[in-house]
C-alpha cells in the first residue's frame, strides 16, 4: 500500500517537473507551440494519472 502511494507522489512531481522544464525551456530557447504543447500535455496527463491512482487506492482501502 505504501509503495503505491510512492508512487503515486512520483507521477505529481515528474508532471509538475515536466510542465515547469517546458517554461523554462521555452524561455531559453524558440520552442514551436507543438512541442510545447506535447510536453504540457504530457506534465497534464502525469498529474492526472497522479488524481486517478489516488481514487483508486482510495476505493481498495474502503
Amino acid at each position: 500500500m505504501k509503495r503505491q502511494s510512492a508512487n503515486a507522489a512520483i507521477l505529481i512531481s515528474v508532471g509538475l517537473f515536466v510542465i515547469a522544464g517546458t517554461f523554462i525551456l521555452s524561455r531559453l530557447v524558440h520552442v514551436s507551440d507543438m512541442v510545447k504543447g506535447l510536453l504540457m500535455g504530457i506534465g497534464i496527463g502525469l498529474m492526472a494519472l497522479f488524481f486517478i491512482a489516488r481514487k483508486k487506492q482510495k476505493a481498495q482501502t474502503h
